[in-house]
């Protein structure tokens, strides 16, 4: 399986017509963000209202958005946001979401290589570093990373609040000389 990471713009409509819907229909935000969750606000989201706050982050430039597409089908299969990029330490942050329809099938592992790979050849960028976060709990996202060589930087204990649930944030990186060998 392989997939491609098409970088949004904000003429991309029918791909972040896609990440609306992912968003809207997703039952358990709170489990892929650690931002707080306006169930109100959500509620009223619609994508006249959904497009402009998009096309607004795309074209800050602070955050790249991905689209990651099945390279067979041409289906949208899920998101992949890169940030926080430092130029002067070479590294970056990522975060990526795939809705439950495409969970489970191999697109986290095609996506991983076909980043890993892009970003770390990347000769504008020169990353040596890439960090990814998420829940202790998050058993898929933990064995992807760990999968493919990152490794446990920190841990941010009971950083993450699920009702009364805590879970503690584990801090991810993998060095460009761990994945370029």
């Amino acid at each position: 399986m392989n997939v491609k990471l098409i970088k949004l713009t904000k003429d991309d409509i029918e791909h972040i017509r896609s990440i609306y819907k992912w968003n809207i229909a997703e039952k358990r935000k709170d489990l892929y963000s650690c931002d707080e969750i306006d169930n109100e606000y959500e509620k009223h989201m619609t994508f006249e209202r959904f497009y402009p706050l998009m096309a607004r982050n795309i074209l800050s430039g602070q955050m790249d958005n991905y689209i990651i597409v099945d390279s067979e089908t041409e289906q949208a299969v899920g998101r992949l946001q890169a940030f926080d990029y430092n130029g002067r330490n070479k590294s970056i942050e990522i975060g990526y979401y795939f809705p439950p329809e495409f969970r489970g099938k191999g697109y986290g592992i095609a996506m991983m290589e076909t980043l890993l790979t892009e970003f770390f050849s990347d000769e504008e960028m020169k990353l040596n570093k890439i960090v990814a976060e998420t829940a202790e709990g998050n058993t898929a996202s933990n064995k992807l990373l760990q999968k493919f060589g990152f490794k446990v930087d920190a841990r941010m204990r009971e950083h993450y609040w699920f009702g009364e649930e805590k879970q503690d944030q584990l801090i991810y990186s993998i060095l460009r000389s761990e994945w370029c060998r």
